[in-house]
């Protein structure tokens, strides 16, 4: 079993209270898929592991930062190039929900 380690940083830039809505909010891994188009094209990538992210957090105060570390468990057969997608969902009293999203594609680093 090979394991990922993740650090979420979330910063509030505004002046506001900011309401975390739990559903949606999410870190997805994905790896590279076993059925790519030919080349040259994108890569297509597969969801490996849904995990739940700032779940302890209600809401975040203008300026604050919140941090979790995370040690998941990656379900693929050999460390290899992995998709990671961040998503927040922020409640709205009156209007429709703001997603943020992020995502960042990292490789493997080497053991020896």
């Amino acid at each position: 079993m090979h394991y990922l380690q993740v650090e979420i940083s979330v910063r509030n830039a505004g002046a506001s209270v900011v309401n975390i809505n739990q559903y949606g909010t999410a870190l997805v891994v994905s790896g590279i898929s076993s059925d790519q188009p030919d080349s040259p094209g994108q890569v297509t990538w597969e969801d490996v592991v849904v995990n739940e992210i700032l779940k302890d957090h209600v809401w975040i105060e203008p300026g604050e930062v919140v941090v979790e570390d995370r040690l998941l468990q990656v379900g693929v057969a050999a460390p290899t190039v992995l998709q990671l997608r961040a998503r927040i969902v922020c409640k709205r009293r009156r209007k429709k929900n703001i997603e943020v999203n992020s995502r960042r594609v990292v490789a493997p680093r080497s053991m020896s």
